[in-house]
């Protein structure tokens, strides 16, 4: 895969990258542009307008999860995505 953000390289680790740097990738890529993206993330919900510009699928902030109830919400939202019913979300 050959992009601006160098994912093509091997010593190129996606964990380098930002998440609006790889989403910026993905989109701009003809294999993974329509694929569904869900940021899962600890970033307050006030950078939500601008990973769903950059083309998140869905947004999932990790601090609304409380995994300590169940992952039932989660799991929904994942569904969602694999269904292809979310547009650009929030979950919380």
């Amino acid at each position: 895969m050959a992009t601006s953000a160098g994912l093509s390289d091997p010593g190129h680790h996606v964990a380098q990258l930002s998440a609006v740097d790889l989403l910026r990738a993905l989109r701009q890529h003809p294999v993974t542009s329509a694929t569904p993206v869900m940021i899962l993330t600890n970033l307050p919900q006030r950078d939500q307008q601008k990973l769903v510009s950059e083309g998140a699928t869905m947004y999932f902030e990790r601090s609304m999860l409380e995994t300590d109830k169940g992952t039932g919400p989660f799991l929904r939202a994942v569904a969602e995505l694999l269904a292809g019913k979310p547009e650009a979300q929030e979950q919380n």
